[in-house]
């Protein structure tokens, strides 16, 4: 994702030094039996903006808010907000320790806020532990944590951060995001193969994997593993790949690669049942077997819209979110639910509680119960939020935005969804 698309997903904090501290008033709107209580962060604390897209909890169950103006953390009662240095903008992740601590980065900075004597929280940069001299923009983003620390991506490969500190130094200048396949950290590099990222002691190596010199010319473009011997790989020149645990195999004969790449291969999901769901920009999604040959292709039944996510549910089924629908594959066939069912332009599917909830363009959904009366459809939870994103749980809470943060959370007695 780079740095335009975030600043249009709203992911930019202008963290400036000091720190505000508010009560959390709250905006109630009632939509039937449901009061949902809406915090609009810019009109409680000063510095917040509009734009409340990266979530994350505490180790003391506090939320955070990475807002286009500030770090906001909530108590239940309190919001506070937090600010580091002025020069730092395009902030691209927020991430949480179970020490307390609270690693940020943007595209120019990188560094942590702790606990202060006053309860609060200081900033603390860690870029000026780190020679960049070399890298004139440096672009950092957050890659994932580990049982060794938290691992960074920036521009020239990949960084440790262990016990608030940067470790160790990995060049490997990943195209796309690390990804781990049990307990090891695999990376994409650009020009290079598959990459296993290594940490003995003190040092870091990158160690290209064996078998997989062929993907130096490629593009990894999603990836994704049933267990460490079957990890399926998507390029963009339309191959699937297998990897054994020590060897790559291609899935896919010549006329079906060139046929994939033309649909334009964007996303790959290993499913429960061994086989692998994939995803186009320009084409319906496909089911292949494990040996890479075709299993089922929707075709007739979808439209050939870009796939943006895919999500298999306890049951089985298959969800597919596209630009105007949201579909499930299961054993009774195909349901469909488009604008006229209450939902478009879907970003991100989540089940929470036994529900599913999609955000996108119609807001916040969640799909209703089918009935003899009624079938099944996608009902916005809050009619007056236009767009929603950002979708995830925390414990029995659901949390999204759309330029408004909102948690909430099912009351089983009353049915209600109240805000907490």
């Amino acid at each position: 994702m780079d740095r335009t698309v975030l600043h249009h997903c709203g992911l930019l904090l202008t963290l400036l030094c000091g720190m505000h501290v508010c009560v959390g008033m709250a905006q109630t709107s009632v939509i039937g039996r449901r009061p949902i209580d809406t915090y609009v962060l810019r009109d409680l604390v000063e510095g917040c903006g509009d734009f409340n897209q990266t979530l994350d909890q505490d180790a003391q169950g506090r939320i955070l808010v990475g807002n286009s103006g500030c770090l906001a953390r909530f108590d239940g009662a309190h919001w506070q907000a937090y600010n580091s240095d002025p020069a730092a903008r395009y902030f691209n992740g927020v991430l949480a320790r179970p020490d307390g601590r609270i690693f940020v980065t943007t595209e120019r900075d990188f560094g942590l806020f702790e606990a202060d004597d006053r309860g609060g929280l200081a900033w603390h940069s860690l870029l000026p532990s780190v020679d960049t001299s070399t890298v004139p923009f440096a672009d950092f983003r957050f890659a994932v944590a580990g049982p060794d620390g938290v691992w960074l991506r920036w521009r020239p490969g990949l960084l440790l951060i262990r016990e608030g500190r940067p470790a160790l130094r990995v060049d490997s200048p990943a195209n796309r995001a690390p990804f781990r396949v049990g307990t090891e950290l695999w990376a994409a590099p650009a020009g290079r193969p598959l990459q296993r990222i290594l940490v003995e002691g003190e040092q870091g190596r990158a160690e290209d994997i064996p078998g997989t010199e062929s993907l130096a010319a490629d593009e990894v473009m999603n990836a994704s593993a049933q267990d460490p011997r079957k990890v399926y790989i998507l390029m963009r020149s339309g191959q699937l790949w297998r990897f054994d645990g020590q060897r790559l195999h291609p899935m896919l004969d010549e006329a079906t690669r060139q046929r994939w790449q033309e649909r334009g291969p964007i996303a790959v999901l290993a499913l429960r049942d061994g086989n692998i769901a994939i995803g186009f920009s320009r084409a319906a999604p496909i089911i292949v077997d494990p040996r890479g040959h075709l299993r089922e292709s929707f075709e007739g039944s979808m439209a050939p819209d870009p796939v943006w996510a895919l999500f298999e549910d306890r049951e089985g089924s298959l969800w597919v979110a596209q630009n105007l629908v949201v579909r499930r594959i299961g054993r009774g066939g195909i349901s469909s639910w488009g604008a006229n069912d209450g939902v478009a332009s879907v970003r991100e599917l989540l089940r929470h509680q036994g529900r599913l909830y999609a955000a996108g363009g119609t807001g916040l959904t969640v799909l209703s119960e089918t009935s003899a009366e009624q079938p099944a459809r996608f009902t916005q939870v809050d009619p007056s939020v236009g767009q929603a994103t950002s979708l995830t749980s925390v414990g029995p809470d659901l949390l999204f935005s759309s330029g408004r943060l909102r948690r909430l959370r099912l009351n089983p007695d009353s049915g209600e969804l109240v805000e907490q």
